[in-house]
C-alpha cells in the first residue's frame, strides 16, 4: 500500500509523540507517587509550522534564525529551529562548518532542504519530510536553504552542556 507524503508526516509526527510520552513518563515516574497521573503532552504545531519561534542571535548576516523548545525533560529535549533568508525574496543560502557535533541529534526536516558534507566529501541531502541523525563526533559542512525547519530531538544533558564549534564558510 502506497502513502502520500501528508500521511507519513502524520505517522512521523505520531511516532515521535510517542516515544516522547514514553521517555516523559519513564523521566518522572521515579519522582511521582503512585497517585500522581502521567498524561501525553501535546507538542505546540504553531511552532512545528514556525508560528511564534523566538528569534536567536547567529553570525550569519544574511539569515534571521529562531528557535524554540516543545518539551523539556528529564532525558529528552525537543525543539524547532528555523532559519529563514533575512530579505524578503532572497533564495537564502547558510554554509557552515561544524567541527566534532558534541551529541547525537534526531532531525526531521519540516521545510525547506539542508545539505550536510562529510570530511570525505559525501553530500547528503535532506528535505522535507526526511528524518536523518548527526552522529555525535559528525565534522564537515551545513548547508541550509530557502526557509529551513527542523524538528530536534537530543538528550536533555546536551542542551544544558553543548558546545558547538561552528565557523561560517564563503
Amino acid at each position: 500500500m502506497k502513502f502520500g507524503a501528508r500521511h507519513t508526516y502524520s505517522w512521523l509526527i505520531a511516532t515521535i509523540f510517542s516515544v516522547l510520552t514514553l521517555v516523559s513518563f519513564n523521566a518522572v515516574g521515579d519522582e511521582k507517587s503512585s497517585t500522581d497521573v502521567v498524561s501525553p503532552l501535546r507538542l505546540d504545531t504553531d511552532m512545528i509550522s514556525g508560528i511564534g519561534l523566538e528569534t536567536v542571535p547567529w553570525d550569519d548576516k544574511t539569515r534571521l534564525s529562531k528557535w524554540s523548545h516543545l518539551f523539556t525533560g528529564k532525558e529528552l529535549s525537543v525543539s524547532v529551529f528555523e532559519s529563514t533568508p533575512k530579505e524578503l525574496g532572497a533564495i537564502g543560502h547558510s554554509k557552515n562548518r561544524v567541527r566534532n557535533y558534541p551529541y547525537d541529534q534526531f532531525v526531521l526536516v519540516l521545510s525547506g532542504k539542508s545539505v550536510l558534507t562529510d570530511e570525505t566529501g559525501n553530500a547528503q541531502t535532506f528535505k522535507a519530510g526526511d528524518l536523518f541523525v548527526v552522529p555525535r563526533g559528525f565534522t564537515g559542512v551545513w548547508e541550509e536553504f530557502g526557509v529551513y525547519r527542523e524538528l530536534i530531538v537530543i538528550q536533555e544533558e546536551a542542551v544544558r552542556t553543548r558546545k558547538l564549534e561552528i565557523e561560517k564558510v564563503e
